[in-house]
């Protein structure tokens, strides 16, 4: 569980974020890309039901930002925020976070490649209102890694159904 930004660590552009008794970090580069992969389905998706809902969309969304900022880590909070608000009304999980080519295989052992390896690992799915696909080492393990949402894969083939 993320609790607020602790420090900014320019050298590794690193976000350096506050969790439980520890910390956590969060790639500069990654944080971008959650932010326009959650700023486009705001507008091609949740658009329409939220001029139903609630009149215009907030015109705080769509900010420019800079890359590495504290500006840019509490855009993205504020982004957070308003698609757990959506949530709340809807129901409806935001789907951008999911990976397009392995969300087929959620619930499915594959082999995948990757920067020339051979991978095999269970695709799982977090829980929340932005879920993402995770890399589960085997069917004894409790969580995983999470699997970005724009990570490249250079084959992506089914072994089983788990069941």
């Amino acid at each position: 569980m993320r609790t607020g930004l602790h420090s900014i660590n320019r050298e590794q552009r690193l976000y350096v974020l506050k969790c439980g008794n520890g910390l956590s970090s969060l790639g500069f580069d990654v944080c971008v890309n959650r932010i326009k992969r959650l700023e486009a389905e705001i507008k091609s998706t949740w658009i329409k039901y939220f001029q139903e809902t609630e009149g215009l969309l907030p015109n705080w969304i769509g900010t420019p930002f800079r890359k590495g900022s504290k500006a840019t880590y509490k855009y993205l909070s504020r982004l957070q925020t308003f698609a757990k608000k959506m949530y709340d009304m809807s129901g409806r999980c935001f789907i951008c976070e999911l990976h397009p080519k392995l969300s087929m295989y959620y619930g499915y052992r594959v082999e995948v490649k990757q920067y020339g390896e051979t991978i095999r690992f269970n695709v799982g799915r977090s829980t929340g209102w932005i879920p993402m696909l995770l890399r589960i080492n085997n069917i004894r393990s409790h969580g995983g890694q999470g699997i970005e949402a724009d990570e490249k894969f250079d084959s992506i083939v089914p072994i089983r159904k788990n069941s």
